[in-house]
């Protein structure tokens, strides 16, 4: 039981870390996209989202060429 306490801690740190550094590694204007995340996890989906159609259109003007 203490074991997994533990193991729940310790990923919970691992993903507070992997957060923080998500946040500041980002531009201002896509920290306020990604500041309100409460996990790891959810500022990826955030920024994916946010992403998904730029890389779409990418693709798109490439497809012209």
């Amino acid at each position: 039981m203490m074991d997994s306490v533990t193991n729940q801690k310790d990923q919970r740190i691992k993903d507070m870390t992997a957060l923080h550094m998500l946040q500041m590694s980002v531009t201002d204007s896509i920290f306020l996209r990604i500041g309100r995340a409460t996990s790891s996890k959810q500022a990826w989906e955030i920024l994916e989202v946010e992403f998904r159609e730029t890389n779409e259109i990418h693709d798109l003007k490439l497809a012209y060429l």
